[in-house]
Order: C-alpha cells, then sequence, then structure tokens
C-alpha cells in the first residue's frame, strides 16, 4: 500500500510539472501571437468601407443627448 502511495506520489509530480510546462507554452504563444490579425482585418475592412457620414450617423446618440448639448459645440469631443 505503501509503495502504491509512492507510486501515485510520483505520478501527481509527473503530472504536474507536465501542466506547467503545457501552461508556459500556451502563455508564450499568446504573448509572441498577440496581433489578433482576424480583428484587426475586419476593422480595417469596416474602417475603408465607412464614411464619417456613416460614424456620426451612429453615433448620433452619444454625441446629442439633449437640446443644451445641440447648442454647444459637439464636434469639439
Amino acid at each position: 500500500m505503501m509503495e502504491n502511495a509512492k507510486w501515485r506520489n510520483e505520478q501527481r509530480k509527473k503530472n504536474v510539472t507536465r501542466y506547467r510546462e503545457e501552461e508556459d507554452k500556451e502563455q508564450e504563444e499568446i504573448i509572441n501571437d498577440h496581433k489578433s490579425s482576424f480583428v484587426n482585418d475586419m476593422m480595417s475592412e469596416h474602417a475603408s468601407k465607412s464614411s464619417l457620414e456613416d460614424r456620426l450617423n451612429r453615433n448620433k446618440h452619444n454625441i446629442q443627448r439633449t437640446q443644451s448639448a445641440l447648442d454647444k459645440n459637439f464636434l469639439r469631443k
């Protein structure tokens, strides 16, 4: 029974070191491949197709919330 416990502890140690190594590799891959080209490609494609007028129309609710906001120069923001 004691031999079985020793064997199990050795297996646990091997598993823990293997998991740590795998986690370290994953972290390195994340750090090295941080450019997220998928999202950047989509954003640049959208930016090339949209105009300033489209952007202002999408953001109307943020630009002019009240009548007092209309009186101010909202382009300063």
